[in-house]
């Protein structure tokens, strides 16, 4: 069974068009999402990547915050009646989503982001993402 996933993450102080231009700090936000969300395994299973502004700043506040969105593919392998499976989809579902949110959240994201120069003084808006 292949699950997709539609996610987004806000981040401050992270400029969309220069987080979209630039390669290595999008490989950066996929290994990021590799170390923290279980079940993904490798920067390919992290597709549909992109940044958008995101304008619910004052403007003279000097702040730029970007919406990455993304598609994770998650495959899993169950070996039950269909019932079952459709069940286990909906509750796989929701646990993946919930330790998305809680990985986003962790410190260790942003640490592994921070790697690239890009998210230096990147932080996750956990009450927008």
């Amino acid at each position: 069974m292949e699950v997709e996933i539609a996610a987004a993450v806000v981040l401050d102080n992270v400029d969309a068009g220069a987080f979209n231009a630039d390669a290595g700090a999008q490989t950066q936000f996929k290994k990021a999402i590799v170390a923290a969300v279980m079940d993904v395994t490798s920067t390919d299973q992290v597709t549909n990547l992109v940044a958008k502004s995101a304008r619910r700043r004052l403007a003279s506040s000097g702040s730029t915050s970007a919406i990455v969105e993304y598609t994770l593919s998650i495959t899993k392998v169950v070996y039950e009646e269909l019932a079952i499976v459709e069940t286990f989809e909906l509750e796989y579902l929701e646990e993946v989503t919930t330790a998305l949110a809680a990985a986003t959240a962790d410190a260790y994201f942003i640490e592994i982001l921070q790697a690239e120069d890009l998210f230096a003084d990147a932080s996750v808006d956990v009450g927008a993402t």
